[in-house]
């Protein structure tokens, strides 16, 4: 523990159904661990889903962002939070959520330094292009530090903000490591783990899966994660079973603990195109296990490029073919097996009591970005990282337009119709023995009221 920090705080909106809920509370268990008083504020209430946390740490419920409750209850809560606990320093894990500014700039007024922790990457605004992203720069920038994930969002981040520090998610994982590959490969057990959203690329899963069987039919999926309700297509069961594959995926929803699914699995599979870190990966890693994932430029263990086999982002055609080829080559799948787990153990030894140690010191000493290794090549990454979210926009754009163009289209072609139909109505009525004797009948008032006017 640093002596210029006694109390850390922490926000978050929850702390369960997620990566950056699961680090926020491995972190203020190691905090704890370190000496330092841990204060956690959320939104939601306490959950049995929750992530485990130190009986020691306080947790304060805030006042939600909603019409019905003023920013003032919560600033209210926030200022007594400070004078009560003598806060020293206070991070932020909602990173994209620019509400939060409000909070932060209370512990700023309060003279806190104040951190950003960046779970996601820089460039990922760009895929569903917004203004958002463009002001991103200005808000990270007016934090005191911001901690990333990989050299290419510190690097991208050191241009506007003074102190950037890449760190290693922590994770807490119990392994009983097992070499489930001696058992005949048609039971082969896929894992993949994450919320279903659609920037985790779950959809994907299907085609997969079909080009999967064709060749091993006994292959299951396991889809360990909650459902995003605002982010989720209700088709993807549909389209499990008119396809006939529900016998080789399932969806076993959310569980906080997760160790026996990558205990009893052979391969884990990752099709996001918007990740950070991905916890995932390297708890997949601690059990040995290989990776098919999708390439993306940004993240350190895809640079690093251990334990895995790296594909184009939505070729689920070459997804399949690696995971077969994983299947049915001993050689491959025990070599990826053993860098899996090499690879795990060089993050296990990082301590990361002394990391946070020194990070809480810089930021209260206002100490400039440490250097960046292989400035050159991460400089590479990080306009990959720029080309491959804006390429991603500009598809996510076309798109749009061409689905909003056929939905134009196929109303154009319904009102169309309905205009025939219209009037093809009104000429059956024109020529229907009622209207004829109709008109006859009214003509005859006509005509004496023509001539009364004479």
């Amino acid at each position: 523990m640093t002596d210029a920090v006694k109390t850390v705080a922490a926000y978050y909106h929850r702390l369960n159904n997620g990566g950056a809920e699961k680090v926020m509370a491995n972190l203020a268990n190691i905090w704890i661990a370190s000496g330092y008083r841990v204060i956690l504020f959320t939104d939601d209430e306490p959950s049995d889903d929750d992530y485990f946390i130190n009986k020691n740490a306080v947790r304060i419920i805030l006042p939600k962002y909603t019409p019905e409750i003023s920013h003032k209850d919560r600033a209210d809560a926030l200022v007594k939070a400070i004078e009560t606990y003598d806060i020293d320093i206070y991070i932020n894990h909602a990173w994209e959520n620019p509400y939060v500014m409000k909070d932060v700039n209370i512990m700023k007024k309060h003279g806190i330094p104040v951190s950003v922790y960046a779970h996601g990457s820089f460039a990922y605004m760009l895929s569903w292009p917004s203004a958002t992203y463009f002001t991103m720069p200005e808000i990270l920038g007016s934090y005191d530090g911001i901690i990333c994930l990989s050299r290419v969002d510190q690097l991208y981040w050191s241009t506007y903000c003074k102190y950037v520090k890449k760190v290693i998610n922590p994770i807490s994982v119990e392994v009983n490591r097992t070499n489930n590959f001696a058992r005949d490969s048609s039971e082969i057990q896929l894992i993949w783990v994450g919320r279903l959203e659609f920037r985790k690329g779950y959809l994907d899963l299907i085609s997969v899966m079909e080009q999967v069987i064709q060749r091993y039919p006994n292959a299951i999926l396991h889809i360990v994660g909650a459902i995003n309700e605002n982010d989720y297509n209700l088709s993807f069961e549909k389209s499990i079973v008119e396809k006939n594959l529900q016998n080789n995926i399932i969806l076993e929803g959310y569980h906080k603990d997760i160790s026996a699914y990558y205990q009893s699995s052979d391969i884990f599979v990752m099709t996001s195109v918007a990740e950070g870190f991905c916890l995932g990966l390297l708890e997949s890693k601690a059990y040995s296990l290989p990776a098919v994932v999708y390439d993306l430029p940004n993240l350190e263990m895809h640079i690093e490029n251990k334990g895995m086999i790296k594909v184009e982002p939505y070729d689920t055609r070459s997804m399949a073919d690696a995971i077969c080829s994983l299947i049915e080559n001993d050689s491959l799948r025990g070599r990826l097996s053993e860098e899996a787990y090499k690879s795990y153990s060089e993050y296990e030894n990082i301590n990361q009591g002394e990391i946070w140690d020194k990070i809480f010191n810089d930021i209260i000493k206002g100490n400039d970005t440490p250097s960046i290794p292989d400035e050159r090549q991460i400089r590479k990454n990080m306009l990959d990282t720029l080309r491959f979210y804006m390429k991603m926009g500009a598809d996510n754009l076309k798109s749009n337009y061409i689905q909003t163009v056929n939905q134009q289209h196929s109303e154009i072609t319904r009102l169309s119709g309905e205009v025939s139909r219209l009037t093809d109505n009104v000429e059956w009525y024109r020529n229907s023995t009622s209207y004829r004797i109709g008109r006859k009948i009214t003509r005859f008032p006509g005509m004496i009221k023509h001539f009364v006017k004479r």
